[in-house]
């Protein structure tokens, strides 16, 4: 079971399903139940060590970093021909996709 109180209530949700499923994020959920044991209390999570967790997330980061720092490196000119070729492939897809029409 999870227990989500909005960090802000400035105006009531029109849908309040589709406000919890699309606009909630980590930072709101207070209570989370895993077969009747607490995972997460009064917002803070319960069970974990955070800073071994943190320390691997900070781990992963630093992975991602060292692998775009290996990465070519590209000019202006460069990305701008390769959103000109997407932007040509996308509209030839669309079309191939819609030449018998709109599908009802």
């Amino acid at each position: 079971m999870i227990v989500v109180r909005p960090r802000m209530d400035l105006v009531r949700p029109s849908h309040m399903t589709g406000t919890v499923a699309l606009q909630s994020t980590a930072a709101d959920v207070h209570t989370v139940l895993v077969d009747g044991e607490f995972r997460k209390k009064d917002g803070r999570l319960v069970g974990q060590d955070l800073a071994a967790v943190r320390d691997r997330a900070n781990a992963a980061l630093d992975r991602i970093r060292e692998g775009h720092a290996k990465l070519p490196k590209r000019g202006p000119e460069e990305i701008g021909g390769w959103f000109g070729a997407a932007e040509r492939m996308a509209s030839r897809n669309f079309s191939d996709a819609y030449a018998d029409g709109v599908p009802a």
